[in-house]
This record gives C-alpha cells, structure tokens and sequence, in this order.
C-alpha cells in the first residue's frame, strides 16, 4: 500500500518545523508528502518550493478556498492508498507514521486511526496547561475502545482511502468541526476506526484566553452544522454544558421574584463545580482547580457559536455527504 502525508497550510512558518518531523520519520515503507497551499503569499510558496521540492517524495499543490475541499483534492489526487493528515501547526514524535498507520496496513477490518495529541514543551500558559491537560484526559478515555464519532481532533489522523471516497471525503459546507463530521459518518457506514496512544504530534494549543474561547466557539458554529444534517441528538453532549448554565442563569433569575430560587442555583453551581473539580482530579489534571472558570468559558463560547450557526445557516435540514 502507498501512504501520503496531506498537510494544508496557508502562509504559516510553523511548517517547517512540522514538515522536519515528517521528514525525521524511518518507518520500513516509503511515504509521499503533499503540501496543498491554501492561497498562501507567492513569497511563502516560493520559498517553501525552494527548500522543500528537492525531496524526492515532496509535491504541492495551490488549492485557494475551502479547507476541507483542499485537503480532499490535494488527498486523493495523489493516488496513495492510506491518506495520514497533519496541520502545520504540530510536530510529529518519533515512530509517529509508523505507528499510526501501522493498524490500517495489518488490519483489513480498519478503516482509519487516530493518535494522541499533546501541548507544547513548556507549556506557555494556564491556559494552554488547561487545553493540554482536556485533550489528554479525554484521550485516556478513549483507550481499549472502538473509536466514538467525536473522536480525537483531526489533526493527527489516517484513512483508508476507500473510507473516505465512500463517504465523500471532508464536507466542505462544514465550517468547523470536520473531524466530528467526518468521524461520524465513517462510523454510521461501519468503518472502524482505532485509537493509537503512541502516536503522537505536539500542537501548538491555543495559550491566551481569547483564542481559547473564539476556538471553543468555532467549533460550536460547526456542530450546530451537524445538528442540521443528524438531528440534535447528534450533538448532545455538546448541548449539556451551556445547556446547565443557562439552567442555573434561569432559576437565579427567578430568584429575584422566590429567595428560595436563589438558594437552589447556588446550591446547584456547588455541585456543579465540585462535579468538575472531581472529574478533573480522577483524571489526574494538573490543574484541576481551573476547570469550573474554564467550563464557564467554553459554555460562553458554546452559546455564542450555536446562535451564530443559528444566523449563519438557519433552521433548514442539510443533506449528508455520501449518503445512500
């Protein structure tokens, strides 16, 4: 089988560093790397060209627009069997192509893979510590389990190249969250996916507070997206969390009106946040005690992100790529 690495970037130094770690890979099967420029300056191209195109396996292509169209037309015009993504803001750990592709080479039954993501060293940030420390609990939930449809960020993952062609590949109408998306429907057309732990790319999380919560909205505009195409279901659990806010915003406003209200919301938040300090201490996050200001955050950022996919893209029901 042919592997391709299939990275988009536009105008973003960090991809040197990322294509260093490609390049610092020994896995025992050749590999092509493809940089699809998302309409980066020429000057960035250019140089990029210049230090990059004497690699033997290295091509690029100029695919201006949509993300998810890019990385699918730079993918499949390459003709490898086994498509592994990268973002040009992560470094590859040693073994990591190996590793992560290793599942869909030896196993007929695997469609695709995703390995771990962890922050930078050191850690900039109480923010970028609190990022680090989500993703990593999250992960270790996934362990010893078939992959779920919200599975690992997509930015450290691998397909079958059949998979994706049989469900259309990333759905460029979906703004955010295209990993979700597309994970899901692999998953509903029985692809199945595996979490592989040592696989594992450092990315540079976001370390200042605002660029934590536009992410954290970014991605709430998407899953609204997906809303339109599954149902609310779909997304449930991203619903919970501003969804109890709002509760406890609603009963302390009664509580202008009852007293007794006033003291059921403050009872509610204590557990609320002592549920969050637990949760955060059983898996061993280092800074546990940041999680409730945090939630608090990203439920802000949640409601901000469905009501703008609300304006955006309206009520209407979307049909899903690839579906029969």
């Amino acid at each position: 089988m042919r592997v391709a690495v299939v990275i988009v970037t536009r105008d973003d130094r960090r991809l040197d560093a990322c294509l260093e770690s490609v390049y610092a890979q020994a896995p025992p099967f050749p590999f092509d790397v493809v940089v699809v420029d998302n309409a980066s300056r020429p000057e960035f191209h250019d140089a990029m060209r210049r230090k990059w195109a004497p690699k033997g396996n290295f091509t690029t292509r100029v695919v201006p627009g949509n993300f998810s169209a890019a990385w699918n037309e730079g993918a499949f015009a390459c003709g490898a069997d086994v498509l592994a993504r990268l973002d040009s803001d992560t470094v590859a750990h040693a073994g990591w192509l190996e590793r992560l592709v290793a599942p869909i080479l030896f196993d007929a039954s695997i469609a695709w893979t995703a390995g771990s993501v962890v922050g930078p060293t050191p850690l900039r940030s109480l923010t970028q510590r609190y990022f680090h420390h989500r993703t990593r609990g999250y992960e270790e939930r996934l362990r010893g389990e078939r992959l779920p449809t919200s599975a690992v960020p997509s930015w450290n993952v691998a397909y079958r190249r059949d998979a994706l062609l049989d469900v259309g590949g990333y759905d460029p109408w979906q703004k955010s969250s295209i990993d979700w998306d597309l994970h899901k429907r692999l998953f509903d057309r029985g692809h199945e996916g595996r979490y592989v732990p040592d696989a594992t790319v450092t990315h540079d999380h976001p370390a200042r507070l605002r660029d934590f919560y536009r992410k954290e909205a970014w991605y709430r505009t998407g899953q609204y997206q997906m809303m339109l195409k599954y149902g609310p279901g779909a997304i449930r659990e991203s619903l919970a969390l501003p969804g109890a806010y709002l509760f406890l915003a609603a009963v302390a406003l009664l509580g202008l009106v009852d007293t007794r209200l006033a003291y059921v919301a403050g009872v509610g938040l204590f557990f609320l946040v002592l549920k969050q300090w637990l949760t955060a201490r059983m898996e061993k996050d280092a800074v546990w005690w940041s999680r409730p200001f945090y939630r608090v955050v990203e439920a802000a950022a949640a409601l901000h992100g469905l009501l703008r996919g609300l304006v955006r893209f309206g009520v209407r029901r979307r049909a899903v790529p690839g579906a029969a």
